[in-house]
């Protein structure tokens, strides 16, 4: 991960915001400037950002959208996007059906990140990430007066008032494509790809995402509003402390990333299987 993309996340580290494209801060708005006053565009923004349980946030599918066109082969010299019926187009679809009732500010922004997503499928693997996460960005900062997931995603959220619904929806559910991990995976299935559900050793090769992984994991336990969720995502990050520190045995994710998921589950975010999509004894092929 380079260039502009790469500096939002490490910003978003810094600040304590997460830089997966939605989250928030507190439901009373905490970094933001309060709402809009213009219910046209307080009902766009948390549709899609998924204010307030973040179960089905069409933000989720257009960062996975974006991650599929990244990651696959281009489709070559194009005028006017993707035919209908592709993949990125029914992603921009969505994009522009959230917005049209918008005000027109909001609605350019999302224009920026239509016409990326109806552009980026020529280039494919070679589509400019950086200015997705820009115009990503964007979209954020015209909602940031209506939606607390779109406040942590321009950068603007308050340490310790980020619901714990959406921290808990960005472990288990998104998308990590403006992450650390960068691609179409939850966060749960990298860790456990570099520090096992089962007892393993972490690989040795692995530094880099260790050390991003308790970043992030640090940033996000910093920034959550509730202790018993930042109590556990710091369980989840000790194996990546441990390494950092030269022991490589993981004791494994399986219990830590449990016990995760009953938080979040009691704070109000259901995760009935916190080790979906991970390997229960994964051999590590890298993650980021």
């Amino acid at each position: 991960m380079t260039g502009t993309l790469a500096v939002l996340t490490a910003a978003a580290l810094v600040t304590g915001c997460d830089p997966v494209g939605a989250t928030g801060g507190s439901d009373a708005g905490a970094g933001s400037t309060g709402s809009s006053a213009d219910p046209s565009r307080t009902t766009a923004c948390t549709r899609f950002f998924g204010d307030a349980d973040y179960h089905e946030a069409p933000a989720w599918r257009v960062l996975e959208g974006a991650a599929v066109i990244a990651g696959t082969a281009g489709t070559g010299p194009s005028d006017g996007g993707p035919s209908d019926g592709s993949p990125a187009t029914a992603v921009a679809s969505e994009v522009e059906t959230s917005f049209a009732d918008a005000p027109e500010d909001t609605r350019e922004a999302a224009s920026d990140v239509v016409t990326w997503l109806r552009t980026a499928p020529a280039p494919g693997e070679h589509a400019d990430l950086d200015t997705f996460a820009v115009t990503w960005q964007g979209l954020a900062e015209s909602c940031t007066p209506d939606s607390t997931a779109a406040t942590w995603a321009a950068g603007h959220g308050q340490q310790g008032a980020k619901p714990a619904a959406l921290v808990c929806a960005e472990t288990f559910t998104a998308p990590s494509t403006l992450s650390v991990f960068a691609d179409r995976d939850q966060v749960a299935p990298h860790l456990t790809a570099i520090a096992g559900a089962s007892p393993q050793a972490v690989p040795a090769s692995a530094a880099t995402e260790v050390a991003e992984a308790s970043d992030l994991l640090t940033a996000q336990s910093v920034a959550v509003d509730d202790p018993a969720v930042a109590a556990a995502l710091r369980e989840v990050r000790t194996p990546f402390q441990d390494a950092l520190q030269g022991d490589l045995d993981s004791p494994g994710l399986h219990d830590p990333l449990t016990e995760l998921g009953a938080a979040c589950t009691a704070a109000g975010y259901d995760v009935p299987d916190p080790l979906a999509g991970t390997d229960t004894d994964p051999s590590y092929g890298g993650t980021a």
